[in-house]
């Protein structure tokens, strides 16, 4: 089971952790953070650069992954 692993930036903050991300390609997804974010507490806020695990059944929902560092 491997999922792909795209790169994106936080477009919107949505109610109950889910995350507007616009990805590369201009697809826009909902994303939740992933359980190693939360538990380092890490605050996400709009246009941060993230990687997104996307599913493999619903590629329009994914899985935060780790904040990426700005350039």
């Amino acid at each position: 089971m491997s999922c792909e692993e795209v790169v994106g930036s936080i477009v919107d903050l949505g109610m109950n952790r889910m995350y507007s991300v616009r990805l590369e390609g201009g697809e826009l997804v909902s994303a939740h953070v992933g359980s190693d974010l939360q538990m380092r507490i890490v605050r996400l806020l709009k246009g941060d650069r993230v990687a997104v695990e996307l599913g493999e059944t619903d590629p329009s929902r994914g899985r935060i992954v780790r904040r990426l560092k700005t350039q």
